[in-house]
C-alpha cells in the first residue's frame, strides 16, 4: 500500500504491530511528510517521484511499528525510532532517532518529547500520539536495494512489538 498521509493518527493505527516502512524529512526537519509502506517496492516508487536534492535528505526507516503506552523488556541491540504525530497537521511527524539502550532509557526520551513540546506548543500532546519504530535506517542513494531489507533484524523486532501490544 502507498500513501501519503492525510490523517495520520488513523493510518498509523492501522499498522501498529506490522512491518512497515516510512519515509520521513531530514533529521534538521522538526516536522515533515510522512509515507507509509507496506512493502519495499513502495518506497521505490515514492523515492522515484522525489527530486534528488530533496531524496538526498530524506530518511528511510523499516520496522514494526508500535504504540508507545507499552515498552518491551529488551530492544536485542535494535534501534527504536520515536514517532511523534503533529497535531496541528494531520500529514505531518517528527521521526527522532533514540539513543537509548535499555526501556526506562527510552521512557524518559519519550517524556521528554511530550513535556518539550507541551512546552512549546499551543496544542497539548500526550502519549497517545507518539510511536515507536523497532528497526533501523536505510541509507539511500537515489535507490535502495532488495538487498538492503534485512528480514533477520524485522523477525527481532517483531518479537519486540509483540511485547508491547496488549
Amino acid at each position: 500500500m502507498t500513501q501519503i498521509i492525510d490523517d495520520l493518527r488513523t493510518v498509523i493505527d492501522m499498522y501498529v504491530g506490522k512491518e512497515v516502512f516510512l519515509i520521513s524529512g531530514s533529521e534538521d526537519e522538526d516536522m515533515s511528510s510522512l509515507y507509509i509502506f507496506e512493502d519495499w517496492v513502495g518506497v521505490i516508487d515514492q523515492l522515484k517521484t522525489m527530486s534528488p536534492i530533496i531524496e538526498m535528505e530524506t530518511r528511510v526507516f523499516h520496522g514494526v511499528l508500535t504504540r508507545s503506552e507499552f515498552l518491551p523488556n529488551s530492544f536485542r541491540r535494535k534501534s527504536a525510532f520515536i514517532i511523534q504525530l503533529n497535531l496541528g497537521d494531520a500529514s505531518e511527524a517528527n521521526v527522532i532517532e533514540s539513543e537509548s539502550e535499555a526501556s526506562w532509557e527510552l521512557a524518559n526520551e519519550i517524556e521528554d518529547v511530550i513535556k518539550t513540546v507541551n512546552a512549546i506548543s499551543d496544542i497539548e500532546i500526550g502519549i497517545e500520539n507518539i510511536f515507536i519504530l523497532y528497526g533501523y535506517k536505510i541509507e539511500t542513494c537515489l535507490s535502495i536495494n532488495e538487498d538492503d531489507v534485512d528480514e533477520e533484524i524485522i523477525e527481532t523486532c517483531k518479537n519486540i512489538a509483540a511485547e508491547t501490544i496488549m
